[in-house]
């Protein structure tokens, strides 16, 4: 089976400072966890010492379901206006293995969870409004996805240029995270962002951000949860820059570098030379997996990633064999790393402490305005 991946551009932004979660490492366990100074001003983030540190779950709260079901019901009112059906839905997501990269035990299991958990995700045959849309012939169908979504470049639910976050290793065989035929994407409702019917966000390459007019989804998510607060990344260019420099830092202070070349050494003789930082053993399994799915993978600095598919672009059927055994290799490694780390976790976050707090004191105005327009980076 083929699947069309329906976000242009994937973004990870994985601020390992950020961390509140889940030390990683060989004398940590997945209940650890660091106070991290940037918390408050960031949000939460990926763990400390060089794992992601996440955990995933499925539903939320009464009060987030109201809201869900409330932009349907007006999602469904404002298509009525526009002269189409649409039947609100609200899908239920499975409960989905939890994440604990970091811990040795899980890992046995899993690795990193790359290749070996999936994301799970509704049926797209429960959304009834696929039979509304099959009926439609090719131009009632863009019609109906441009009152849907709106118009304008690389128009989706999330609004023009969407940027979807994920975390590292989340995604199973044939998914890109944040690409699903059933996906749902980062929009407030957390659950109108599936286009519906049939799991692609309509893109408009000729249209141009200016001429992009809202759809019903994002009329209805601004009237439920209020506009979007304005917000220019480029503000704080300065800000994540010095950010970078003091996670480099991290690393490169005497206490961690020690250790970072003893795990080095240490996963070398048990048969994978030439990693140099604590990052490079998951990355190289990201890598193959992203290769494996034609996709683009580029680490960064920091522990940060970034998946990019083009939209519409067709997913190669991936051989089992292949799968089979990349997820042998990513369990095989993840046991050596984490066993290789020895006291890497711990003194790595008693340093991100120390650096943290300096960093707080350095740049407390601007991560306070940060934090006042991004609602705590989340």
């Amino acid at each position: 089976m083929k699947r069309a991946v329906s976000v242009a551009v994937i973004g990870v932004l994985l601020l390992a400072t950020a961390a509140c979660s889940g030390s990683t490492g060989g004398d940590s366990t997945a209940t650890d966890t660091l106070d991290s100074p940037l918390t408050e001003y960031l949000g939460g983030g990926p763990g400390p010492g060089g794992g992601s540190g996440m955990s995933f779950s499925s539903g939320g709260s009464d009060e987030d379901s109201a809201q869900q079901q409330r932009v349907q019901e007006l999602v469904a009112t404002c298509m009525k206006d526009a002269g189409f059906e649409y039947l609100p839905y609200v899908p239920t997501f499975p409960e989905m293995q939890p994440m604990v990269e970091g811990d040795l035990e899980w890992a046995r299991t899993y690795g990193y969870g790359i290749t070996t958990v999936d994301i799970p995700a509704p049926d797209p045959t429960d959304d009834p409004n696929t039979a509304i849309t099959a009926k439609m012939s090719e131009s009632e169908r863009a019609a109906y996805d441009r009152a849907l979504f709106g118009s304008g470049a690389m128009t989706g639910p999330g609004g023009p240029g969407q940027l979807v976050i994920a975390a590292p290793g989340g995604g199973g065989p044939g998914t890109v995270p944040g690409t699903d035929d059933s996906d749902s994407s980062d929009s407030p409702d957390g659950s109108a962002t599936d286009p519906g019917p049939s799991g692609t966000a309509p893109t408009d390459a000729t249209s141009s951000a200016s001429d992009a007019s809202p759809g019903c989804f994002q009329k209805a998510s601004t009237e439920v949860y209020g506009e979007p607060a304005a917000f220019d990344g480029a503000e704080f260019e300065s800000l994540f820059e010095a950010l970078e420099k003091m996670m480099t830092a991290i690393d490169q202070d005497p206490r961690v570098a020690t250790l970072i070349a003893q795990w080095s050494n240490c996963v070398a003789d048990a048969g994978y030379p030439g990693m140099t930082s604590i990052d490079d053993a998951r990355n190289s399994i990201f890598a193959k997996w992203a290769d494996l799915n034609g996709w683009e993978f580029t680490p960064s600095e920091g522990g940060g990633i970034s998946v990019s598919a083009v939209g519409g672009q067709d997913a190669p059927d991936l051989d089992p064999g292949e799968v089979g055994e990349l997820r042998a290799e990513e369990i095989a490694l993840a046991i050596a790393d984490l066993g290789c780390r020895g006291d890497y976790a711990s003194v790595h976050d008693q340093v991100q402490m120390e650096l943290e707090k300096q960093f707080v004191e350095e740049h407390r105005d601007e991560l306070e305005r940060y934090r006042d327009l991004t609602g705590g980076g989340n």
